[in-house]
């Protein structure tokens, strides 16, 4: 009996004693798990990720006057090469060095995180009559040869292109005094060129939103501000430079756009996403394309920010183009096939910088063409805030007239008197026949007021919503 009795006692015993190892075995482990955690949210992993290249993210409260100092201090300990440094958009710095001083420099309590920098793809152009402006300043694809550049042209509005370069002296961009560009930066520190385009990419996209045949804007004023290589190459780390300066440097009213793309980390928000929404509170609209694939845009940056315009491509036949990326991130379409731009290439051979492409695809050039209806709203609204802009964009653009949309993608097409998209929530209802009745509308001599539907103005002339003073291109 007492040796049973032992038995029992001793099973009883162990019985106790197993679930209280498990719960320390698994307090352990949970413990394991949020410090793995910990180290992912500091030190996060890209997709396409640039060998032993990091962007590190100081902690917000961290003033403009500490960041060059901890970056030195960073240097000091943990080695490396430091080549940005952000004190307008995010605080921080760009950095070579090994993988494990990475991680290590992630866990500093200055830190908020480290971010491997990442490979980033220009929504490329591809060789494919600019039939482009015909349609956005139309309700329905009726095939006129006009565009309604009424009277604002982006005139004292500043778009800085955030690209390979510009190409200054390009005739499309004016000559001699009455120039409307210039190369203000250049972030490419492996091939700098002064901010000049020798990939040909950032001059294509200035001329879609000011040049003076293919632009939307004709007289906007175009900063170029490289971050892109003479292949087209470039980083998160150079993208973040170039948001940083043009925070720190704009003239309002200003815009940004940007026709590049980086794979997006599900999870975490990103060091390009934290410099954009940060530059946005400045008061500085950005559109951006929605990148080339086909795929959901919820996988690109910055085209999945609700904050930035993003803009699709669509086709001659209204449809949306067949390579232009789709779904709820998108904001609306524009046309982005068949479009000639300006060219870096001197292909009549006068040593004249006069050239333009053939037919080019790609939601390259989908965005500038938007940024371009931006400015010329800007220049009628100068103190309106991004949100409001990308307000009455959407308010204007034409409804229910695309094909072929990929999954939630929204129908809506860009149209370019998006001014009253604005206005509209301002407006009266007037009744018919009504001729002194004060609308709340002032409009400016050789304005006009764009009207949508069938009816009739009050001096009897019939309308429909493509007439109105219209400028032959």
């Amino acid at each position: 009996m007492k040796t049973h009795s032992r038995l029992l006692i001793a099973i009883l015993i162990t019985l106790a004693v197993v679930p209280s190892l498990a719960w320390h075995t698994g307090s352990a482990q949970n413990n394991q798990q949020e410090a793995r955690g910990k180290d992912q949210e500091k030190f996060r992993k890209s997709k396409k990720p640039v060998r032993e290249q990091y962007i590190v993210v100081l902690n917000s409260e961290t003033s403009a006057d500490e960041v060059e100092p901890l970056a030195n201090e960073f240097l000091g300990k943990h080695g490396g090469t430091a080549r940005h440094i952000y004190k307008h958009a995010i605080k921080g710095f760009s950095i070579q060095l090994p993988e494990p001083a990475a991680m290590a420099l992630s866990r500093d309590p200055r830190v908020a995180y480290v971010e491997e920098d990442t490979e980033a793809t220009f929504s490329r152009t591809i060789s494919t009559s600019s039939w482009s402006l015909t349609r956005i300043d139309q309700r329905t694809n009726i095939g006129n040869s006009y565009y309604l550049s009424n009277v604002e042209e982006g005139t004292g509005v500043h778009a800085y292109i955030l690209d390979t370069g510009i190409r200054a002296g390009h005739h499309q961009f004016g000559t001699g005094s009455h120039n409307r560009a210039s190369a203000d930066a250049d972030f490419v520190w492996w091939n700098y060129t002064n901010g000049n385009d020798c990939d040909g990419h950032g001059t294509s996209v200035a001329s879609i939103l000011g040049g003076f045949f293919f632009g939307s804007a004709k007289d906007v004023r175009l900063h170029g501000v490289r971050i892109g290589d003479c292949i087209g190459f470039t980083t998160a780390a150079t993208i973040v430079a170039g948001v940083d300066w043009v925070t720190a440097n704009h003239v309002k009213p200003a815009l940004v756009n940007m026709s590049v793309g980086i794979p997006a980390d599900p999870v975490f928000s990103t060091s390009v996403e934290d410099a954009i929404r940060r530059s946005i509170t400045q008061g500085i609209t950005y559109v951006v394309s929605a990148g080339n694939g086909p795929a959901d845009v919820n996988g690109i940056v910055p085209a999945r920010m609700p904050e930035v315009i993003t803009v699709g491509a669509s086709t001659e036949a209204d449809s949306m183009a067949s390579f232009s990326n789709f779904g709820p991130g998108v904001d609306l379409f524009a046309p982005g096939v068949n479009m000639q731009t300006a060219s870096i290439i001197d292909h009549n051979g006068n040593g004249i910088p006069d050239d333009v492409t053939g037919p080019m695809e790609g939601t390259s050039l989908s965005a500038p063409l938007v940024a371009g209806v931006v400015a010329r709203f800007l220049n009628i609204v100068p103190n309106a805030a991004p949100s409001a802009v990308q307000g009455a964009l959407l308010n204007s653009a034409t409804l229910n007239v695309l094909s072929n949309l990929g999954p939630g993608s929204p129908n809506r097409l860009l149209f370019s008197e998006v001014r009253h998209g604005f206005l509209g929530q301002q407006i009266r209802s007037i009744g018919e026949g009504s001729t002194n009745v004060d609308s709340g509308v002032f409009l400016n001599p050789g304005q006009w007021l764009a009207m949508s539907g069938i009816g009739e103005i009050w001096a009897g002339v019939p309308f429909t919503s493509n007439n109105g003073p219209q400028d032959r291109k």
